[in-house]
């Protein structure tokens, strides 16, 4: 016999459930002009907050279900303290965003520490820290600089390394990404952001190089299996 699913749909929320609740609590102890602040609170935050919870909910919902599917055991996962903990680091971070790259990421990286042979908890505590400190970029950056060649086909741009006598690391970047195109302070802070954390090698924006080694990869083993855990 298979094994019966639990129903794991989200109760829809109220204006009694969840953050803005205790909010609502500090804003009233506010003199004079406490109601009027949660009455503002309210109409602007509130409903919003409520959506993005309710969504998120659903996600990781469906997460647990991919993990049944997989065999494993809701309730195994219910006494399991370590997937609680980052599916409560990862809800934290879920409330403090509404882009659609990072929401995935999270998900991902729920989905993903409950599987065998997922990083330990401390890697996965602190993976999901940097999803939290980090712009989409960032993610973009380690994504493409893993294979770069294979990047580029998958998403049909060309770049003929060949014809390429030399340059510097920017000019991959900027056909790669053309929304950076002449952001170079910015995208060389991502690179230096990486690299700080020792996901990549990208301090060589102004290393003049040939066009295949532009092409190289340039993460590290410690960036590869984060991106392991959040796709």
């Amino acid at each position: 016999m298979g094994v019966q699913k639990q129903d794991l749909t989200p109760p829809e929320l109220t204006a009694k459930d969840g953050a803005h609740t205790a909010v609502k609590s500090v804003l009233g102890a506010i003199p004079v002009a406490g109601s009027a602040a949660i009455e503002t609170f309210c109409l602007f935050v509130q409903p919003p907050l409520l959506k993005r919870q309710q969504q998120w909910m659903s996600d990781v919902g469906e997460a647990i279900h991919e993990l049944q599917n997989k065999g494993i055991s809701i309730k195994d996962l219910q006494n399991n303290d370590e997937f609680i903990d980052i599916v409560l680091m990862a809800n934290q971070s879920a409330m403090r965003t509404s882009q659609k790259e990072k929401l995935e990421a999270l998900r991902n990286a729920v989905l993903n520490s409950a599987l065998e042979n997922s990083p330990d908890i401390s890697q996965q505590q602190m993976f999901l820290n940097y999803i939290d400190s980090f712009t989409v970029w960032h993610v973009k950056f380690l994504c493409f600089f893993q294979n770069p060649s294979d990047w580029l086909e998958k998403n049909n741009i060309n770049f003929n390394s060949d014809s390429i006598l030399g340059g510097g690391l920017g000019r991959i970047v900027e056909t790669a990404f053309p929304d950076l195109i002449g952001q170079e302070s910015f995208y060389k802070q991502i690179g230096k952001d990486l690299t700080s954390k020792d996901l990549a090698d990208l301090e060589v924006f102004n290393v003049t190089m040939s066009g295949s080694g532009m092409l190289a990869k340039r993460t590290k083993p410690i960036g590869d299996i984060f991106i392991d855990f959040i796709t």
